[in-house]
């Protein structure tokens, strides 16, 4: 339907004679703001919906991270004060790892840097390395219980046969210190 740009004056009045049934936006003023009364709510609507939306997930991203933050707060048992000269000291193990492997086949490049870090972690965080081994253990313990139960009896032969070792170099010492 194409515009009529000629369309007859009244002219008394010197206006457009409007041809109610064939009206647009334009000729009715009170349409036209209505028109856009209405297409402005819907804006502020959708607007609200949104703000909402992202406030929403924003309260979601924040309790995940006060929960992660909790984990980790729980996780770290180490001083604080040590954690930079920490971090640097695993690093460097790991570094040294992949330098001393440098000749050496795809699988020593890969395990020996992470096992000199794990070492290295160890030895700078024992609080912090206890806690993430529970918390692996209880992982473990949820989804592969079979796994978990063979740890533990690996775990307590390896006590036992230390406390053997123990107790085999206690009686040396004390039968070579009445021998000597």
């Amino acid at each position: 339907m194409s515009k009529d740009f000629y369309r007859e004056v009244d002219p008394a009045t010197d206006k457009l004679i409007v041809d109610k049934d064939k009206d647009t936006l334009q000729q009715q003023p009170e349409k036209l703001t209505n028109f856009i009364q209405e297409q402005r709510l819907r804006v502020a609507d959708g607007v609200d919906a949104t703000k909402s939306g992202v406030n929403r997930i924003k309260n979601e991203v924040d309790e995940a991270e006060q929960r992660l933050n909790k984990k980790v707060t729980g996780i770290y048992g180490d001083d604080r004060s040590k954690l930079g000269l920490g971090v640097a000291s695993v690093t460097v193990a790991m570094m040294t790892g992949t330098i001393v492997t440098r000749r050496s086949r795809l699988s020593m490049k890969l395990f020996t840097p992470v096992l000199f870090g794990l070492l290295s972690s160890m030895y700078v965080f024992p609080g912090t390395s206890r806690n993430v081994g529970n918390k692996i253990y209880q992982y473990e313990l949820e989804n592969w219980p079979i796994l978990a139960k063979k740890q533990r009896e690996i775990k307590m032969e390896l006590e036992e046969g230390l406390q053997d070792c123990r107790d085999f170099s206690r009686k040396f010492r004390v039968f070579c210190s009445k021998w000597f």
